[in-house]
């Protein structure tokens, strides 16, 4: 016969535990964070170049938006048509730049470059957290 026997606090600790590693629990606290500091970061525009003769319209800027799909589901988009062509990831690339917007392509951050940073950040969060819920020595 094999004899069973718990701690009731170790066990009430282990449920806690648990709770907390749940990702709605573990990853919640960081996504609004972790969404503003990738939209913060895709806004910044580039130095003007010499000579520069356009003005700015900051439509860019302003278009950038995040929207909550779900508990753990972000959504960061900038509905700006032109958009796409500045700060997406295989914008194609003319030889002769016919728009303002390919003139600038490489110039602005690109927004999957930006939230590859970021979620890399992430993890090494997501890991420190979860040592501090077991108390492991970090």
């Amino acid at each position: 016969m094999i004899k069973w026997e718990y701690d009731p606090d170790d066990l009430r600790e282990l449920v806690i535990d648990c709770d907390r590693l749940r990702p709605s629990n573990l990853v919640a606290k960081h996504l609004q964070p972790l969404t503003s500091n990738i939209v913060f970061e895709a806004q910044r525009y580039p130095p003007e170049l010499p000579n520069q003769k356009y003005i700015r319209t900051f439509k860019l800027f302003e278009g950038w938006r995040r929207a909550s799909m779900g508990p753990l589901k972000m959504r960061i988009f900038n509905p700006v048509p032109y958009g796409i062509y500045v700060q997406g990831r295989d914008t194609p690339f003319r030889s002769e730049p016919a728009t303002q917007a390919e003139i600038h392509q490489g110039r602005w951050p690109v927004l999957f470059k930006v939230a590859e940073k970021h979620l890399d950040a992430l993890i090494h969060k997501l890991v420190r957290d979860v040592k501090n819920i077991w108390s492991v020595d970090q």
